[in-house]
């Protein structure tokens, strides 16, 4: 099978570089689902099951790895029950989590129609166990009327290794997160705990005896840690901050564990230095050491052993996410694994549990999802396939990571695409995207818009400008008050620096940008716009004052929040000028490219009126603009397949018209 990734230009511009010229992907190939979303091999390392989509079909199949050609054995799948994951319970049972759509017999009966769309449906998430060959499935936690209800019963949440029966799996029972005890053989379960009303995780010990429990305060934006007291009460332990714009708490598995002694670990940051930190508490006094910090570095998550909460590990933010282990010899396999990936990123997807077989997913700039199986024992890396047919390496852009200094001499860290079909001299279209947040950060990962873009023809360019995370505090603070300021200064620095290396058209540059990138797009022909040719703006903050008011009202009841926000962007008396002065809808006059703006009707963080009241500014003083108006979309206009489908079309016809 051959499989070449295309060469990680890291820390260095490459001046060789020349691809040959392709037919450009279309917004039809970015929608298109994975070929293969998911693999698991079973605690023993003889099978390995895995989910992917045969035509129209989407199936879980089960191989068996000591075959030479890893025969399938067992199939579940059809054109209305659709798998989407799979997880080994045990060694002789394998879970299936499956979407299932609501009144399934009436649609089953619509499945032979000709324009029938399974899409079209409401779908709930069910988990079923079987045989590796397929046989004896069986539904769990459907054993109650109440249970059956739920929309989501596929959350496990321990393996339980040493139980040769159970699982734990965690679903909304009377509107609280509630931990059960569950037969992969006969599917009962039995409830052992229920949470608070903020409750989003449980962590459990070695043998799956639930300890701490996680609360996700979402006006607060933090996390609260409670622990399981012999005497069954929960007692605080600590709260700990999110990130600004976490909308939900999908991630806080990565956040909080146990370590292999018992210990309660979690990632802190340290208010000294600005950088993440993993912090150990004492079981008996509370107090709290660190057991693993990056001079340099956030740490980014925990690493578990197998699907447990016993923490091995942590990860790293680099350019892409680094795993450190706690032992030397898993840490020396994971170093030799990272060498042969050429600077991508990976992740264990799984392994036995020895650590025999390890199945790994790849991702990079230009590449969604590779898969590799690995053999321990014989130290060999073998690729087995690709997420995206649709997406093939040969017509993306290609990868690059470079530091350029700023006007005022501050590193930049900056990733970038090269534009699919790149010739060597040949200078091209530039497309400047900024990040959100605007204190988050990107990394050296897949992008599915900036790989869009990409391999339309454009040089895409994505600067971390001061006041990014991941940096440290000093970096960070460089940002605060900088709206339209020196934060903008960096992206422009960014294009200079690619027109210096003799890749960019001077005269066809454009902002691209969502939420605070988005401000940035339009404060950038504001400030710029002899500079810059074009801009498009998602969900921007058009004016600053009356987005700072908005904030106060929505946090009226978190003053740190709202003292964060006077701090970073300004307050609207005392910085009255200040942010006045950069405010895009104040500043119509200076706004004489061409702009599109796109904002959803329902957006709760960047008011829609931000955005409405811009485009009738402009269209009153007769300035080129487009309208996209997303009608039942929030903050995260990508979020919704349609909405994505639009986006993506819009932005294509918008870029060709002013760019080509």
């Amino acid at each position: 099978m051959k499989f070449c990734l295309t060469a990680f230009l890291s820390l260095f511009f490459l001046a060789n570089i020349s691809l040959a010229s392709t037919n450009l992907l279309t917004v039809e190939d970015f929608m298109a689902e994975p070929d293969l979303l998911d693999i698991d091999i079973s605690p023993s390392g003889r099978y390995m099951a895995e989910v992917r989509k045969v035509g129209k079909l989407r199936v879980a199949v089960v191989r068996d790895l000591s075959s030479p050609n890893l025969k399938i054995i067992g199939k579940i799948g059809d054109s209305v029950i659709r798998p989407y994951a799979v997880t080994w319970a045990k060694d002789e049972r394998l879970v299936v989590h499956l979407l299932v759509p609501y009144n399934t017999q009436k649609v089953i009966r619509e499945s032979d129609e000709e324009d029938f769309d399974l899409d079209e449906h409401f779908m709930f998430s069910r988990s079923i166990a079987m045989d590796p060959d397929g046989k004896n499935t069986v539904a769990l936690m459907a054993d109650t009327r109440s249970l059956r209800a739920r929309v989501n019963l596929s959350n496990i949440r321990h393996t339980m290794p040493e139980d040769p029966k159970h699982i734990l799996m965690s679903s909304f029972h009377n509107e609280r997160l509630a931990l059960f005890k569950v037969n992969v053989f006969d599917g009962t379960s039995e409830k052992l705990i229920v949470g608070g009303r903020n409750t989003t995780y449980f962590i459990c010990e070695t043998d799956g005896t639930p300890r701490y429990r996680i609360d996700y305060l979402p006006i607060r934006k933090k996390m609260r840690i409670l622990e399981l007291t012999d005497g069954g009460k929960w007692l605080n332990v600590d709260e700990i901050n999110t990130d600004e714009d976490t909308d939900d708490m999908d991630d806080s598995s990565i956040l909080v564990g146990l370590t292999i002694q018992g210990a309660l670990t979690y990632r802190k940051k340290n208010p000294t230095t600005g950088y993440y930190e993993l912090v150990e508490q004492n079981r008996t006094d509370k107090t709290l050491t660190v057991l693993a910090s990056s001079p340099n570095n956030d740490i980014a998550g925990l690493i578990y052993q197998g699907r447990n909460d016993q923490v091995i590990g942590y990860r790293v933010e680099e350019d892409v996410l680094v795993n450190k282990y706690f032992d030397a010899a898993t840490q020396r396999t994971y170093d030799s694994i990272r060498k042969r990936l050429y600077g991508y990123g990976f992740h264990y997807m799984s392994s036995d549990k020895k650590g025999e077989h390890i199945a790994i997913k790849s991702y990079g700039l230009d590449l969604p999802a590779g898969y590799y199986l690995y053999n321990a024992k014989q130290d060999e890396l073998q690729f087995y396939d690709v997420g995206y047919k649709s997406l093939p390496s040969e017509k993306m852009g290609a990868p690059g990571i470079a530091t350029f200094n700023s006007r005022d001499g501050l590193p930049i860290r900056t990733y970038l695409l090269f534009p699919a079909g790149y010739q060597q001299g040949k200078k091209y279209p530039l497309v400047v995207m900024p990040h959100g947040g605007p204190h988050s950060r990107d990394y050296a990962l897949y992008d599915d818009f900036a790989s869009f873009v990409a391999s339309q023809g454009y040089f895409v360019v994505q600067p971390n400008f001061r006041g990014s995370t991941g940096y440290g505090k000093k970096f960070e603070e460089a940002g605060y008050k900088q709206w339209g300021g020196t934060m903008q200064d960096d992206l422009q620095d960014a294009a200079q620096f690619l027109i210096k290396k003799g890749y960019i058209q001077t005269d066809k540059i454009c902002l691209v940008g969502a939420s605070y990138g988005g401000y940035a797009a339009l404060m950038g022909l504001v400030k710029h716009g002899d500079f810059y040719r074009c801009a498009i703006s998602i969900n921007g903050v058009t004016h600053l004052a009356d987005q700072v008011k908005f904030d106060e009202k929505r946090f009226r009841k978190r003053q740190e929040i709202i003292d964060f926000a006077h701090k970073s962007i300004g307050h609207p008396e005392t910085d009255a000028d200040l942010l006045a002065a950069n405010s895009p809808l104040l500043h119509i006059d200076k706004i004489n490219d061409p702009v599109m703006i796109v904002a959803g009707t329902d957006d709760n963080v960047v008011p829609y009126k931000q955005s409405k009241s811009l485009v009738k500014a402009l269209q009153k003083a007769k300035k080129p603009v487009e309208w996209v108006s997303l009608k039942d979309t929030g903050h995260h206009a990508l979020y919704f397949d349609e909405d994505r489908e639009t986006v993506y079309t819009k932005t294509r016809d918008f870029l060709a018209k002013h760019l080509r």
